[in-house]
């Protein structure tokens, strides 16, 4: 599935680029992004997207009152997600699309 997707964005970019040359630069895109992210800072790709990392903190176990009746909620370790946020030009021109 990814050597088609290769062959199909090296057939898009037509100046006669390889899709062994697409593969090998979207692998160092995605070796720049682990950095990048891993450190705790973004990665903005310019007209695509913004690649953050989502951290949430602990929760201890407590309890909380819900319709009347007490229920302990468990505890939440602290956990870390990778967020890809669209631009907004990417959004805009993917919703016009959607609804014609």
């Amino acid at each position: 599935m990814a050597q088609a997707f290769y062959t199909k964005l090296a057939r898009a970019v037509g100046t006669g680029t390889t899709p062994a040359q697409v593969q090998k630069v979207m692998e160092k895109l995605f070796d720049m992004t682990v950095d990048t992210v891993s450190n705790g800072d973004s990665l903005k790709i310019p007209n695509y997207c913004t690649v953050k990392l989502h951290k949430r903190c602990a929760r201890p176990e407590h309890v909380r009152k819900v319709f009347g009746k007490a229920v302990t909620v468990a505890a939440r370790d602290v956990s870390a997600s990778v967020k890809i946020l669209p631009v907004k030009k990417l959004k805009e021109h993917v919703q016009d699309k959607a609804l014609k």
